[in-house]
C-alpha cells in the first residue's frame, strides 16, 4: 500500500519563468555597442546527472538578439572567468579570461535572433560540482563574459535575456561601461556543452530559444491551451498556476483534465471583471487535494469562455536535452485543443506551476521538489 507524507505549510510553487507579470519576451537591454561595454552572467554551474562530481566545459551556447552591425575587422569574445573575491557588489568577474572564443565576421559570424555556439574554447574548463563557494578550486561559480576584443565604430550586438529579479542577491546578469559593473533585472540565455556532448546549465539562467503567445477563444482555432504533464511517482496536489493574458471582456476556466483529456478533475471559473489587470498574469488556484498517478499524463489548461481573444504565452527550447533545465523535464510540454482534438508540442511549454500537498513515501523517502 502506498503511503503519503503531507508537506507542512503552503505548497511550494515553482515557475520556469520567474514570477513576473507579462508574457516572457526577449529584452534588448543588454547591448554591447562600445569598446568598453561588457555583459556577464554570474551563477553556479549544475548538471542534470547528479552523480557527476566533475565536468569539463568545451563550448558555450548563448542567444543573440539584433545585431545592428559587426564590422569585418571586429572580434567578439566570449570568455569564462572566475568570480572576484574583492570587487563588488554585485558579484563580478575577476577580469582574467581563463577560457575564451572569438567570433569574427570572416570565419565565425554571429547570427542574430538565434542561439549561437562557440567553437572549442581555448581550453576546457574543469568544474568541480562539489565546490560550492567561489573561492574553491574549480568552483561551480562562474562568470560568462561577452565583450569586444576588437571593436569598430557602429558595432552592436544584443545578448538575449528575459526580465527577472535583479541580482538574485548573489548571481545574475550584470553589465558594465568601463570598470563599473551594475546588476540587471534579467536572465541571460546561456548554457554549456561539455567534452562528452552533454549539457550543463547556470543558476540563475535560462534556456529559452523562442517565446510567443497563442490566441485562445471559444470559437477559434485554439480553444484550450496549457501544459500536459506527468509526475514520476504519485503526488497529491492542491494548487496549480498558469500564465494567462485576459483581455477586457475575456472570461474562461482553469481546468485540470484527467488522463483521458475529457474528464475534468478541477474546474475554476475566472471572471475577467475580477482579475487584477488585463495584462498577462500568473493565475493561481487552490482546491481540495487531488491524487496524481505516477507516469500518467494530465492536462492543466485555460479554457476560453468567450469569443473575445485572450492569450497563453509559451517558450521553446532548442533540443530535448535542455528540458532537463526546466520543471519536470521532458515530462511537461505544451498542449492545445481546437475544439475536436488535442495537439502537443514537446519542445514548447507555458509558464506553469504545481503545488504539492503530499508525496509518495513508500520507504520514507521522497521530495516535494518535482522539477529540475
Amino acid at each position: 500500500m502506498v503511503s503519503f507524507t503531507v508537506e507542512p505549510g503552503v505548497p511550494t510553487l515553482r515557475y520556469d519563468y520567474g514570477f513576473n507579470v507579462g508574457a516572457p519576451s526577449f529584452s534588448a537591454a543588454l547591448v554591447t555597442n562600445a569598446s568598453a561595454n561588457k555583459i556577464a552572467m554570474i551563477g553556479q554551474v549544475w548538471h542534470p546527472n547528479k552523480s557527476l562530481t566533475s565536468i569539463s566545459i568545451r563550448k558555450v551556447h548563448f542567444r543573440c538578439g539584433a545585431i545592428a552591425s559587426f564590422n569585418a575587422a571586429s572580434e567578439f569574445r566570449v570568455s569564462l572567468q572566475n568570480i572576484s573575491a574583492t570587487a563588488g557588489p554585485p558579484y563580478q568577474p575577476d577580469g582574467t579570461q581563463d577560457q575564451f572564443y572569438d567570433f569574427k565576421t570572416a570565419t565565425t559570424a554571429l547570427t542574430q535572433n538565434a542561439v549561437n555556439t562557440t567553437g572549442n574554447l581555448s581550453g576546457d574548463r574543469t568544474v568541480d560540482l562539489t565546490a560550492d563557494s567561489f573561492g574553491d578550486t574549480n568552483s561551480r561559480w562562474l562568470a560568462v563574459v561577452f565583450e569586444w576584443q576588437a571593436f569598430n565604430t557602429s558595432d552592436s550586438v544584443i545578448i538575449s535575456s528575459i526580465p527577472d529579479f535583479a541580482g538574485y542577491g548573489l548571481g545574475g546578469a550584470i553589465s558594465s561601461v568601463g570598470a563599473t559593473w551594475s546588476a540587471q533585472a534579467r536572465q541571460i540565455v546561456v548554457y554549456f556543452e561539455l567534452d562528452d556532448g552533454s549539457f550543463a546549465y547556470l543558476v540563475p539562467g535560462t534556456v529559452f530559444t523562442a517565446t510567443g503567445t497563442v490566441t485562445v477563444t471559444s470559437t477559434g482555432a485554439i480553444r484550450r491551451a496549457g501544459v500536459k504533464f506527468k509526475v514520476p511517482t504519485s503526488r497529491i496536489i492542491n494548487r496549480l498556476g498558469l500564465h494567462v493574458g485576459a483581455a477586457n471582456g475575456y472570461d474562461g476556466r482553469l481546468v485540470l483534465y484527467d488522463s483521458d483529456g475529457t474528464t475534468e478533475l478541477i474546474s475554476v471559473d475566472v471572471d475577467n471583471d475580477a482579475v487584477v489587470s488585463f495584462t498577462t498574469n500568473v493565475y493561481e488556484i487552490d482546491f481540495q487535494p487531488v491524487t496524481l498517478a505516477a507516469e500518467t499524463f494530465y492536462r492543466f489548461v485555460w479554457v476560453a469562455g468567450t469569443t473575445t481573444a485572450g492569450t497563453v504565452p509559451y517558450f521553446d527550447v532548442a533540443a530535448t536535452a535542455h528540458l532537463n533545465a526546466c520543471m519536470l523535464g521532458a515530462n511537461a510540454m505544451w498542449t492545445q485543443h481546437d475544439g475536436s482534438s488535442w495537439a502537443d508540442t514537446a519542445l514548447r511549454r507555458p509558464g506553469f506551476a504545481i503545488g504539492v500537498y503530499a508525496y509518495e513515501s513508500p520507504g520514507g523517502g521522497g521530495s516535494k521538489v518535482i522539477g529540475g
